[in-house]
């Protein structure tokens, strides 16, 4: 590992390590798998396994052992103590510049217990790579691995949050923050997908508001073209009907239809009809006199 440099002004420059995604055909076809496949709670250990795998090519980790130790899912019982603590510090001061006052307060001089318990390491392992870029420079397949990072971030809100809450407050904090600055850094380039991620965060919070506000940006940055365009419209919608907002609900749905294709409109209709018959279920008082006529 190389050594520190220091700067002019006397503070430390921690050194860049380099890391090299690949991605194999191998790699491309498990992801496809995992994201189709019905999730259980061995979800998240298998997510850690295919970034692995796609990190620890020869040559792809410049030098840092104890980074090297932090990310690979394999290596029983943990890690470097010290190596994390000064990740848990980058993740503060990420979370100093970028705010979020509804996320937990991240633990002072944290020091991991010497024999932390699987869902521990398995939590800091999560957040380590939910934040990779401020530890290290990555290189090459970094779209695929982007798409290995999202998936690790669905499996840390389906299954890890929720235990660690109970178990762990320290481990806990420190993952649900790298998860919200995982989202975040889609904001210059992507940024319905960082609304999109953030919703997910809004949702874990019980933020029921800030999760609708997120659901529509997400909605109205996507381009009618997208793949995901129905689907984010759909997320938006059941939302509104979740929260009660029943004629919110039946006039996005009508201006949807407006909005989009004729090849979009068979599938928007099968939206409408499922909308109104819930509002009838749930809202007795409604009126169901907006059914779109079938060409």
């Amino acid at each position: 590992m190389k050594s520190p440099e220091k700067r002019p002004n006397g503070h430390t420059k921690e050194p860049i390590e380099v890391i090299a995604a690949q991605a194999s055909s191998d790699t491309i076809s498990a992801y496809r798998d995992l994201l189709l496949s019905e999730w259980t709670k061995a979800l998240p250990q298998d997510v850690l396994s295919l970034l692995w795998t796609t990190l620890s090519g020869p040559s792809s980790l410049n030098g840092d052992v104890a980074l090297l130790q932090i990310l690979n899912p394999h290596r029983e019982p943990g890690f470097s103590s010290t190596a994390f603590r000064a990740i848990v510090a980058r993740i503060a001061e990420g979370k100093r510049i970028v705010g979020l006052p509804e996320l937990p307060e991240l633990p002072e001089n944290y020091n991991p217990q010497r024999k932390p318990s699987k869902i521990a390491v398995l939590a800091n392992r999560l957040s380590t790579y939910l934040t990779i870029s401020a530890h290290a420079k990555v290189i090459g397949d970094t779209e695929f691995l982007a798409d290995l990072m999202s998936l690790a971030f669905q499996a840390t809100f389906h299954f890890v949050l929720p235990e660690l809450r109970e178990k762990s407050q320290d481990e806990h904090a420190i993952l649900l923050n790298s998860s919200a600055l995982f989202a975040i850094k889609y904001t210059s380039y992507e940024p319905a997908h960082t609304a999109c991620l953030m919703s997910t965060v809004y949702d874990y919070l019980g933020d029921s508001s800030r999760r609708l506000k997120s659901l529509t940006a997400s909605f109205r940055l996507t381009y009618p073209d997208d793949h995901s365009y129905l689907t984010k419209a759909q997320e938006l919608w059941t939302e509104l009907l979740d929260q009660n907002k029943f004629q919110e609900a039946k006039d996005f749905l009508l201006s949807l239809y407006a909005v989009t294709s004729p090849e979009q409109h068979g599938e928007v209709r099968e939206m409408i009809d499922e909308a109104f018959g819930y509002i009838l279920t749930h809202n007795p008082g409604a009126k169901n006199g907006h059914r779109v006529k079938r060409r």
